[in-house]
């Protein structure tokens, strides 16, 4: 029921973390090396004098860095390059291979003369212009994936092109082309390619016995369908896997059958963060060493594969949250067992890493009296953000990254909560079953009428939840009732509302089996904050981009440039809104490409209206592109049925400074046609030729009468405020009357309660220093009732 109320009230939100902020730990920072130029992955080298090595691709260059001494990295040479943001470095028989996005071949670095010096020159052999990864086999057979020629291969065909390495590292022989699909990295071992078809999210699994015909053993869609890197154990028993998109995970899987690859654990660095997971490397087949962009780099305990522990952290960036800066790359392979980290803004970074195998936790949860296995139980292990659930036969895996005495708590809805104290220890696995007892439930029966008359409405959708085990959604009938067969005891909330009427959010108080019949008053207006779904179509001849309901995943731009602010509008129901596309990532990823997309309401009716307004909050983001003047906009027209007039035109030019931020608009109606019966508005986006960055959203439409404009609240107690919002260091829970004391819950957005206190009847203070940035909600209670308030930590 958990994961219900997330995905209706609060899913998906644009926040950096619910949780208190990371810590870095198992790793010591032995020394650290900026740069003036941002850096992308890297590599390692150990010399015949056993000098060690950072081989790390910087925006003008190869920078070739000793970490001898890791106390003192020091760099020796920059090889130039093309300038390029993508460099992937791998070494045979002691040259180094360099590749690029920028153009001008592959770069060649003889290595052999290190200390001392170094040479270079760029390979063009068979009209090679770019790559963007490369793997170097066993075999010394070498592999650019994502190749182009300067005869241009299209992009779907830029699979790999080989070379062999052996009796020539300065001059490689071709060999072959595959051109079946566009492969964005790869690993190679044996005869059996693993390949990262980024663009079709997937892993294909070729034997490459025949380098002029690759036979597809396997395949394999990532759970985010972005597949970014793969590498399987040695044995190639196991396999882990990457997507290169917000909110990803390290994801592991048994490919000792490759006609039955069976999915095993995913471990995201900061659950709930929006952090974008990059590279992973295994160590010895026990670690995998991870990059995670603004998590920076992480260590996951992999010995058990199906029940992975994050063991180590060390966060190289300021940054936090969705997007893709922070840390690029890891290499830990150098025999010292120190590891280099390149970050994008912050330079490389040398640690020494402490390598110490979790302490793990598993067991089955069953229904204390029919001994039937519980599904989806929150076991959590209090003080760590290590939470795991329940599968069909109830059996959980956890643990933590340091042995002790730990508080494992088991929660479900329809169960008692159960806490049990546990000794763990490092390199070992405590079995406990635990048994849970059943609770009672009872039916609840809800009854929407409409304020005025206090006589039942029409169908209308209603969502009662205790922000935190259970949301029970349902519609009611043609008069207004409906009935929620099992509920369980708790303090309730109610959110009710139908198209024609103002969406409504109302204290239930604790709810039990002596309750009655619920009644949720409802005003009469067209309102809609788009927490429930009223039925709005949308059309679309754009190719990506389309509308789509649901909490904004925020997007950026180059140099950190909001385009999708990532939240809807505070102070409104939920935080659900229309939003052109909402993949997150970059503001390309997912915006308005090629066409228009339009949104259009359900039809209201003006006739009962004395001088309607309309009102409505929107933002739109216009910018970078294929070059040229931005001649992008965004269109709001207003329709009575025979006649559409237009309310606005929003474009770049003359919106500066409105562009990706909310902004609430008010029209008269009869400014611009005769209110009807038929009325529609219609919010259109385009993309019109050569193509730029688009985005927009539309949240809280409403009709007002001109008496109501400055009286009548949306429904999202506006007599409370919390200041500032967003906020950093403190936040002012704040009403604007007398209000008797009482109490206040901060709360995540998956239901946890983080904080909690009194209630000053005039002003209660939160520290929220130790927060991570993100979205969160505070419920406030007094005798005057209760109120949901929005706010963002900075």
């Amino acid at each position: 029921m958990l994961n219900r109320f997330r995905r209706l009230l609060w899913p998906a939100l644009f926040l950096f973390s619910q949780t208190l902020v990371a810590q870095n730990y198992n790793f010591q920072l032995r020394s650290h090396l900026p740069y003036p130029a941002g850096l992308s992955n890297l590599w390692g080298y150990v010399d015949d004098a056993a000098n060690e090595y950072a081989l790390v691709g910087a925006d003008n260059g190869l920078s070739i860095v000793d970490v001898t001494n890791p106390d003192n990295a020091v760099q020796k040479f920059l090889v130039p390059t093309a300038s390029s943001a993508w460099h992937e470095i791998k070494t045979w028989n002691k040259h180094a291979y360099v590749t690029n996005e920028g153009g001008g071949g592959l770069l060649i670095v003889d290595l052999s003369l290190l200390p001392d010096t170094v040479t270079y020159h760029y390979f063009t052999g068979q009209q090679f212009k770019t790559a963007h990864t490369i793997w170097i086999d066993e075999h010394g057979v070498m592999y650019l994936m994502g190749y182009n020629l300067t005869t241009d291969v299209p992009n779907n065909q830029r699979g790999a092109i080989m070379f062999d390495l052996t009796a020539d590292p300065d001059n490689p022989q071709f060999i072959a082309t595959y051109n079946g699909a566009y492969i964005h990295d790869g690993f190679v071992r044996g005869d059996t390619m693993w390949a990262s078809e980024i663009n079709n999210g997937q892993l294909s699994v070729f034997d490459v016995t025949d380098k002029t015909n690759f036979q597809q053993l396997a395949l394999l869609t990532t759970p985010l369908a972005f597949t970014h890197n793969a590498w399987p154990t040695s044995d190639n028993h196991y396999l882990f896997t990457t997507d290169e998109k917000p909110n990803s995970t390290l994801t592991s899987y048994d490919v000792s059958n490759l006609n039955n690859i069976t999915e095993l654990d995913r471990l995201q660095s900061n659950p709930g963060s929006n952090s974008v997971v990059h590279n992973a490397h295994l160590l010895n087949n026990d670690f995998a060493a991870v990059s995670y962009y603004k998590d920076g780099t992480i260590i996951v305990d992999v010995s058990q594969p199906d029940n992975m522990i994050q063991v180590g952290a060390y966060d190289t960036s300021p940054l936090a949250g969705p997007g893709y800066e922070g840390n690029w790359g890891v290499y830990p392979y150098l025999p010292s067992g120190n590891w280099v980290l390149s970050d994008i803004d912050s330079g490389l970074f040398v640690v020494s890493p402490t390598l110490q195998k979790a302490a793990r936790l598993q067991g089955v949860v069953t229904d204390s009296v029919t001994n039937i296995p519980v599904n989806n139980v929150l076991v959590s292990v209090t003080g760590t953000n290590n939470n795991e659930r329940t599968g069909l036969d109830g059996v959980y895996k956890t643990g933590n990254a340091a042995g002790g005495t730990y508080l494992i708590t088991y929660v479900v809805g329809g169960y008692a909560a159960r806490t049990i104290s546990v000794d763990l220890y490092n390199d070992s696995i405590v079995d406990l079953n635990v048994k849970l007892v059943p609770l009672q439930g009872f039916p609840l029966v809800i009854q929407t009428v409409d304020a005025a008359t206090n006589t039942p409405t029409g169908a209308s959708q209603v969502s009662i939840t205790d922000y935190g085990l259970y949301q029970y959604n349902v519609t009611s009938d043609t008069n207004g009732q409906a009935t929620v067969p099992t509920v369980y005891a708790s303090e309730y909330d109610a959110v009710a509302g139908a198209w024609g009427y103002r969406t409504a959010l109302v204290d239930l108080g604790n709810v039990n089996s002596s309750t009655g019949t619920v009644t949720v008053p409802l005003v009469k207006g067209y309102y809609d904050d788009f927490y429930f779904d009223f039925g709005w179509t949308h059309t679309q001849t754009a190719s990506t981009g389309h509308w789509e309901r649901g909490v904004p995943v925020g997007t950026e731009f180059t140099d950190n440039v909001t385009y999708n602010p990532g939240s809807d509008v505070i102070g409104d129901i939920g935080a659900a809104c229309y939003v052109t596309g909402n993949g997150g990532g970059a503001a390309s990823d997912d915006d308005v490409d090629g066409g228009e997309v339009v949104l259009t309401s359900p039809v209201f009716d003006l006739t009962g209206y004395i001088d309607p307004y309309v009102r409505y909050t929107r933002w739109f983001a216009n910018g970078g592109g294929n070059g040229g003047a931005v001649n992008d906009s965004f269109v709001v027209k207003l329709a009575n049925g025979t006649t559409t007039a237009t309310l606005e035109t929003v474009t770049a030019q003359q919106n500066a400074n409105e562009l990706s931020t909310w902004v609430t608009k008010t029209f008269r109606v009869s400014d611009f046609l005769s209110p009807s019966a038929g009325m529609q508005i219609r919010f259109r986006a385009v993309d019109a030729s050569p193509g730029h960055l688009v985005e927009a959203g539309v949240d809280v439409f409403e009709v007002l009468n001109a008496d109501q404009l400055s009286v009548l609240p949306t429904p999202a107690h506006n007599d409370w405020l919390l200041y500032p919002n967003p906020a950093n260091d403190r936040l002012q829970i704040l009403h604007n009357g007398n209000v008797a004391a009482g109490s206040y819950k901060l709360v995540s957005v998956t239901g946890s309660v983080i904080l909690s206190g009194p209630l000053d009847p005039t002003s209660t203070s939160i520290d929220i220093q130790q927060l991570a940035s993100g979205y969160y909600f505070i419920v406030v209670k007094t005798q005057n009732g209760r109120a949901v308030l929005h706010f963002i930590k900075h």
